[in-house]
């Protein structure tokens, strides 16, 4: 697999997306949520490493029948924007990242997420996250989480949460930019 190529989900990685079922890790689940048949190998790798994941899970999942292959050079969808980073990839990302660094004691945090349904909420929610990281571990492991987020989030958004107090942050205006 090389870095243009570009991974598609199969019948079989939808099912198991949808269904919730069978035996995959919850990162592994976080990328086959994030591939969608547009991004090659080099636009998930920042992602991948986030989440701890080489290519050796791509042929893993590969091997599994859950995903498939595209040669963006031959047959590929076009190239989305330089720079398109995904709030809802955040999201999950952040879930993810919640679960490992609180050893799964993230129920009230996951809760709370839920609660996220638009865009606008997202910002509050994540500086959230960053002061119960501060108190359950600590400052390093807050920033650190908020860095790794930064690194999914569109450049704006990363800047907002950057700032400070989400009374600071406008993320309604974040929000309507993003569209």
């Amino acid at each position: 697999m090389l870095d243009h190529h570009v991974p598609v989900k199969t019948t079989a990685c939808r099912r198991l997306l949808s269904d919730h079922s069978g035996p995959i890790t919850r990162a592994r689940r976080s990328l086959l949520i994030m591939v969608d048949g547009r991004r090659s190998v080099a636009e998930l790798r920042p992602a991948m490493a986030a989440l701890q994941l080489g290519m050796g899970d791509l042929q893993a999942l590969t091997e599994a029948g859950l995903l498939h292959w595209l040669n963006r050079a031959a047959d590929a969808p076009p190239q989305r924007p330089a720079g398109n980073r995904s709030v809802a990839g955040a999201k999950l990302y952040a879930l993810d990242l919640l679960g490992r660094m609180l050893a799964r004691d993230d129920v009230l945090l996951r809760e709370a997420a839920r609660a996220v349904t638009v865009e606008a909420d997202l910002l509050p929610w994540l500086r959230l996250c960053e002061h119960v990281l501060t108190e359950r571990c600590h400052a390093q492991r807050a920033a650190l989480f908020i860095d790794k987020v930064c690194t999914l989030l569109p450049e704006e958004w990363a800047t907002a949460l950057r700032a400070g107090d989400p009374s600071e942050l406008d993320a309604e205006r974040l929000a309507r930019q993003s569209r």
